[in-house]
């Protein structure tokens, strides 16, 4: 862990806590390097494991098998948290905005927010689709479909579109079945 008393020479904020920045605290809490003061600014304190989500979808894991604490974690990097939304960059003064807090300076950043997909542009898909990302929403939305499904009345048909490895590894958990009475797809064995 960093030593708090020494000189701050640099200061790298990382916005956002995606899986780059989570590995650049981890590598710092492993190794700290000496005059360098790590700054996160995200507005969630945890982030999902994408790798795990195929395995929360199953019901393999709960959400806290699946998120990762970035307050701890970058606690024990030795790095500052705030947990605000950033809204602008001042590059002339070197500061990230941020909603609820004063600016924070910067002799380096970086930014690690994921990606955020055009459902609106899609007919329907606004009222109908439970898109991944943001990632940071993707607990509520796959939460409010599990409960559409409990309730819906008869056969409920659930199709996903994506790149193929990503959709076979959400697809998967679910079909073979499960308490949700999930049909088998085509071609994997039965119950």
């Amino acid at each position: 862990m960093q030593q708090p008393q020494q000189p701050v020479l640099r200061d790298i904020v990382l916005v956002g806590g995606g899986h780059t920045h989570v590995g650049v605290l981890k590598r710092f809490a492993m190794k700290p390097e000496p005059g360098v003061r790590l700054t996160m600014v995200c507005r969630d304190t945890h982030t999902p494991y994408s790798g795990m989500l195929p395995g929360y979808v199953a019901g393999h894991y709960a959400y806290d098998d699946v998120h990762i604490d970035l307050r701890r974690l970058a606690e024990y990097a030795g790095a500052r948290f705030f947990s605000d939304e950033v809204i602008g960059i001042d590059q002339a003064t070197q500061t990230v905005l941020c909603r609820s807090r004063p600016p924070v300076p910067y002799d380096w950043m970086s930014i690690n927010i994921g990606s955020t997909p055009s459902v609106n542009a899609v007919s329907g898909a606004g009222e109908h689709a439970v898109p991944v990302k943001p990632i940071h929403q993707f607990n509520d939305r796959w939460q409010a479909l599990l409960e559409r499904i409990k309730h819906h009345p008869g056969q409920t048909r659930v199709a996903v579109v994506a790149p193929a490895p990503v959709a076979s590894s959400c697809c998967w958990p679910c079909s073979t079945g499960s308490e949700m009475n999930w049909p088998p797809w085509p071609g994997t064995p039965a119950n």
